[in-house]
């Protein structure tokens, strides 16, 4: 983490994927966004202008999320982790 954070990051504009796994058969795989190498806050209050929820028989069947400004594919995960689920 030393080198990525002290050599990589720092020589990198952008840095679009990043896996690091435990051992050398890939187990215990951990996934870095370059928002968090490059330790920049991700916050949904940030992003988000309007949420619209879909009322019926009151219950929440829907929600539309609009946000600010569009977000580049290589911040899914980072959105993903804010709603509270990650996919890889």
């Amino acid at each position: 983490m030393t080198i990525l954070h002290d050599i990589i990051v720092p020589t990198t504009s952008e840095i679009i994927f990043c896996c690091i796994s435990s051992d050398d058969y890939g187990n215990e795989r951990k996934y870095y966004t370059d928002t968090e190498l490059r330790r920049i806050p991700f916050s949904l209050s940030n992003v988000v202008r309007n949420i619209r929820h879909k009322w019926e028989d009151g219950m929440i069947v829907e929600t539309t999320v609009i946000y600010k400004r569009s977000i580049k594919k290589t911040q899914e995960l980072d959105l993903d982790r804010c709603y509270g689920f990650e996919k890889i």
